[in-house]
């Protein structure tokens, strides 16, 4: 395994194994994917509809949804078949960008000049009970 596949965490590495020949990815982390592949190949003009941050990685809805596009992306990308990557974009990149870039997706705060904090919403415990267990008296 490479060095920079080392610096990968365990379990985003474990989801890569074997995308090429030498079972390495192309692209080491997902940092790297977004900064060399989405934001310079699936460019969208910020507007009311498009939403976008450069703090993407302070956005854990858009660090699942980035995540699943880069290992997803990976693999299509070693497909030697002819449809790998045309299935890729069917499947994965069109639905996970539409929540990506949703005005009230995780970057609804933000804009390409300006990042907001989100806050996590609220919860209340479920009552005992509720699951099914029995209740501890």
């Amino acid at each position: 395994m490479s060095e920079a596949a080392e610096d990968v965490p365990g379990d985003e590495r474990d989801d890569l194994d074997d995308i090429d020949d030498e079972g390495e990815p192309q692209y080491p982390t997902v940092d790297e994917w977004v900064e060399q592949v989405y934001v310079t190949t699936f460019i969208r003009w910020e507007s009311d509809s498009v939403r976008w941050c450069p703090k993407w990685w302070a956005h854990p809805e858009a660090v699942v949804r980035l995540r699943a596009l880069w290992q997803t992306w990976e693999v299509a990308d070693a497909d030697t078949g002819l449809a790998g990557m045309a299935n890729w974009l069917r499947d994965y990149l069109d639905p996970l960008r539409v929540g990506l870039h949703d005005p009230a997706g995780p970057f609804s705060g933000c804009s390409s000049r300006r990042h907001a904090e989100q806050t996590p919403m609220a919860t209340e415990p479920a009552p005992p009970g509720a699951w099914g267990l029995p209740v501890q008296t």
